[in-house]
């Protein structure tokens, strides 16, 4: 291996290479000449990844053939990058850390300063190795259990995922962090070793990664599909997982850096946005809720329920709350009041921050039947009264209390209901469908088509009609009947 002495090169350079043969049969450098860059504005916006401010990344490791290509390609996307082959006492002036590496160990040193380098916030990419790395792995997956909460990762196993040469197109894991996959169909690595999760209540040490029910697919970047298994070959964690603070991701191969184009490309440029927290996360910590307990119904009555929606922003967005129930939305906001009739409803809840809407979470609601027994009124006109309020089509009612929850008085409409008496004033519908006539059958939030009444102001009819006063009777209504025509 070519070891080299530090080079720092800046947005305004690049890195050339000559001298050594690499491992994989790329020129490794004998020597790093600064020479100008073509411009760049910035990262692609890949998926939900936005355009990334510059950031001071340091790369080390022993494999300069893939610190090279590491370095041009961070450089191309604006990013100041500084170079050593051995971790420096001194990370602070760094956003991020990327270790590129074949054989060399991570010291107990070296490790507590990564540690502390995430404890501070820092972003950190690890690159593991098939068996020929096995004791760097052993190095690694000491501080992957420092700092991972919970621990219990074997890094290196399987030796060696096959095929092993000369390079093969991993499937990712669309459902990982942060949507760091996206828009991605797979990652070209070599030789490519794999790593064991902690193994879920039955024993598996393989996530899931479409499985969004187990809890560790979430960490998963690629996986290989060999065998019937889904061996991780990279991984990813974010603040919750190391305890706080702090972004880490490891992929399970140094050679992937040699083919840094198309989705190898674009996984760079996604991992280093997810490093450096420059990355849109969706809305997490999602609560739904009723508030209190429904009232009971009769009949067909509704009851006015009020929901609470709760959910946090990583980055701090404002959030915006959409309701939905049997497939459609019903309101909005985060404390929204809904009518619901008699009966169990599911009603669902998604958050978005503008960019990103999660996934539905629900709560169910128990509309109860009444079982209390009330007493009508004497006689037709009195039958209907707050104390014991009306279903559809019952009348004789005064006001719209006397009607149950959801219905409203609809005045002089009793030949439509089958009363002898039209002036009989029947519970119906916020909108009916019967009792045309009626004096307040027609209202703004319930406008009338051409013939329809009886309205008391052009707002009372569809757009294009206007209220005419007295023209019942041409319609077969009473005379002072105000119907919709056209203007």
């Amino acid at each position: 291996m070519c070891k080299q002495a530090m080079v720092i090169v800046t947005v305004a350079t690049w890195i050339s290479t000559s001298g050594c043969v690499g491992q994989y049969g790329e020129p490794e450098p004998s020597s790093r000449t600064a020479q100008t860059a073509a411009t760049f504005d910035g990262l692609a916006d890949s998926g939900d990844y936005t355009a990334q401010t510059a950031a001071n990344i340091l790369i080390f490791g022993d494999f300069d053939a893939g610190i090279d290509k590491l370095s041009e390609a961070l450089i191309n996307a604006g990013h100041t990058v500084t170079v050593q082959n051995i971790l420096p006492s001194d990370l602070s002036p760094f956003n991020t850390v990327w270790h590129v590496g074949l054989d060399d160990l991570l010291s107990s040193s070296e490790q507590g300063r990564l540690e502390n380098f995430l404890a501070e916030g820092g972003g950190l990419h690890l690159s593991g190795e098939s068996f020929q790395g096995a004791f760097m792995n052993a190095t690694i997956q000491q501080l992957i259990n420092r700092v991972v909460v919970g621990g219990g990762y074997t890094i290196g196993q399987p030796d060696s995922v096959p095929p092993p040469f000369p390079r093969f197109d991993f499937p990712v894991n669309a459902n990982a962090i942060s949507e760091v996959t996206d828009d991605i169909d797979g990652l070209t690595l070599v030789d490519s070793g794999g790593m064991m999760f902690p193994p879920d209540t039955f024993g598996n040490p393989f996530p899931d990664p479409g499985n969004p029910a187990d809890p560790r697919a979430r960490n998963v970047i690629a996986f290989s599909p060999f065998f019937g298994t889904n061996f991780p070959v990279g991984a990813i964690w974010d603040a919750q997982d190391l305890g706080g603070n702090g972004r880490l991701s490891l992929i399970m191969d140094s050679g992937w850096f040699l083919f840094l184009t198309g989705d190898n490309l674009a996984m760079v440029e996604q991992l280093q946005g997810f490093l450096t927290g420059q990355v849109n996360q969706a809305p997490d910590d999602v609560q739904a809720s009723l508030v209190g307990t429904p009232d009971c119904v009769r009949g067909a009555g509704r009851t006015v329920v009020e929901l609470s929606g709760s959910a946090v922003d990583p980055e701090g967005d404002p959030l915006t709350f959409r309701w939905f129930l049997n497939g459609f939305q019903v309101a909005s906001g985060p404390n929204p009041s809904i009518e619901l009739p008699l009966g169990q409803h599911v009603v669902f809840l998604r958050v978005s921050d503008g960019q990103l809407e999660t996934e539905a979470v629900s709560v169910t609601i128990e509309v109860p039947e009444c079982s209390e027994v009330c007493e009508p009124g004497g006689n037709v006109f009195i039958f209907c009264h707050p104390g014991c309020p009306c279903d559809h089509g019952v009348g004789d009612c005064d006001i719209d209390e006397d009607c149950l929850p959801g219905l409203r008085c609809l005045h002089d409409a009793g030949f439509a209901f089958g009363y002898d008496d039209n002036e009989v004033d029947v519970c119906s519908f916020d909108c009916p469908t019967i009792g045309v006539g009626a004096w307040n059958y027609c209202t703004d939030l319930c406008p009338c088509d051409a013939g329809k009444g009886d309205c008391d102001f052009d707002s009372d009819c569809m757009p294009g009609l206007g209220c005419q006063s007295d023209v019942g009777a041409a319609l077969g209504f009473d005379t002072e009947v105000d119907l919709c025509e056209p203007l």
